[in-house]
């Protein structure tokens, strides 16, 4: 077991690595000129440059790539361009709900989980285990989202 659980994080390493580098592609994808964009339709040349040097956005994409790595383990993920906030305080505020949410529904599923299952164990054949059976087989086999969608309504 204990083998099996070292085996399984350091495969995690390769996963995040790969992660990283998709997601600061996609950055980079992006249409425009970040400097130009940060400032607005009145920027000037010389203003946009200083923005570049500034971001280091004007060195090659793998000391990009290593400078913002240096800065994600460290938890400083920025400004945000929309908001002109940090990022990191917005991600752990949702972060926060995140985890309730996930909290409360698992608590709820394993409550009505653990009864069904028991119900359904000590009665087998009735029809309180064909139903439950049913239920459980409807939820495994609708997507996330549709099953959010109908819960909101």
């Amino acid at each position: 077991m204990k083998e099996y659980v070292v085996k399984r994080l350091l495969l995690t390493i390769p996963v995040l690595l790969g992660v990283s580098i998709l997601v600061f592609s996609v950055i980079h994808m992006a249409p425009g000129d970040p400097a130009a964009i940060m400032l607005g339709p009145l920027a000037t040349k010389e203003s946009i440059e200083k923005v570049h040097q500034e971001l280091g956005l004007d060195r090659p994409l793998v000391v990009q790539y290593f400078a913002w790595m240096s800065k994600v383990v460290q938890l400083d993920f920025g400004r945000s361009v929309v908001l002109g906030r940090e990022v990191f305080p917005e991600i752990w505020l949702r972060f926060k709900a995140t985890m309730i949410l996930t909290v409360a529904s698992l608590s709820i599923a394993i409550l009505i989980g653990v009864i069904a299952g028991i119900t359904s164990a000590v009665r087998q054949y009735c029809v309180f285990d064909a139903v439950s059976m049913l239920g459980a087989l409807a939820g495994v086999s609708r997507p996330v989202f549709f099953t959010g969608i109908v819960l909101i309504i």
